[in-house]
């Protein structure tokens, strides 16, 4: 009874849209305060609520409000940081990667050719750890077959390998590229056979044409006392490249600038050595001799 005459008091137009139990409990909720909302703000809403052109007035308020509270927050004008560029690839001899087996000098490892520097997780491949004897090599094969020790670690052969075999060395590099996301840091490359050159078609090798394919830097050819080096097997190739200091060697002869220690254009582009002092033919010497350790040999020089 009480409901029901609780009820009676609920305007009729409101009442013809709502079931019994939802009218009660509308009205029952409007009585009661919100213990979580603020009696001013009740109020409010509840005036919005019985009149649809204060409840729009109010929503522009707050709209404005709003708009102005965001211009008038702090604004952090620095510059963001520019991204660093990724790491310029180069080339690695199987010698040459051997030397990258601890964190001094970078932990790579060699799978499908690609090398890979996991030096970021040196607690599985640093001297000492379970994985080690998989660094500094190229070492899909072992991948493939999950070998340790043994032949199998030593080969690089791919081409024998059974399709679980090769669905197994996917899944290591599928780990490595995407989902550990090691930086790949270059290629493992055998660099082609001796062979000789004349100045002109060592002209063609200056780092800046076509990358080949299998390689991840395009071949810087640089005579040093009549043999041919690559040095884009190394991690200075960026000093002969466009904008480097030595970039009108690559694709020369660099006897007398080298020998000289000079960067002048007339020292570049010859080839005379007649005026050579014996400190200049030391120093020329000295020069042939990192290039030798450095970078492997792809030719020689005609006169």
């Amino acid at each position: 009874a009480a409901l029901t005459a609780h009820t009676k008091a609920f305007p009729r137009w409101r009442r013809s849209h709502l079931s019994y139990a939802e009218a009660v409990s509308n009205e029952l909720r409007r009585e009661m305060p919100n213990p979580y909302v603020p009696e001013w703000l009740q109020r409010i809403a509840d005036a919005a609520d019985a009149n649809p052109a204060l409840a729009l007035g109010v929503t522009l308020l707050l709209c404005v409000i709003s708009f102005f509270l965001v211009q008038l927050a702090p604004v952090d004008k620095s510059e963001p940081e520019p991204e660093k560029a990724p790491p310029r690839q180069r080339n690695f001899t199987h010698g040459q990667l051997l030397k990258h087996r601890n964190e001094e000098d970078g932990i790579y490892i060699g799978c499908k050719s690609e090398v890979f520097d996991v030096t970021q997780a040196a607690d599985f491949y640093a001297p000492g750890r379970d994985y080690h004897v998989l660094t500094g090599r190229e070492a899909s094969r072992a991948l493939a077959k999950v070998a340790l020790e043994g032949p199998d670690l030593e080969s690089t052969r791919t081409d024998d390998l059974s399709y679980g075999e090769r669905e197994q060395l996917e899944n290591w590099y599928a780990l490595f590229m995407y989902q550990k996301c090691y930086p790949v840091v270059g290629r493992v490359v055998t660099p082609p056979a001796p062979k000789q050159f004349s100045e002109e078609e060592l002209r063609k090798y200056t780092g800046t044409q076509e990358v080949p394919e299998g390689y991840a830097a395009a071949p810087l050819y640089i005579a040093v006392r009549g043999k041919i080096y690559d040095v884009s097997f190394g991690n200075l190739t960026e000093m002969y490249l466009p904008g480097g200091p030595y970039a009108k060697l690559a694709g020369r002869d660099g006897n007398r600038a080298l020998g000289k220690m000079s960067l002048k254009e007339e020292d570049m582009f010859s080839r005379d050595m007649s005026d050579f002092t014996p400190e200049e033919h030391k120093t020329l010497d000295d020069w042939a001799k990192k290039f030798e350790s450095r970078y492997p040999l792809v030719g020689e020089l005609k006169d």
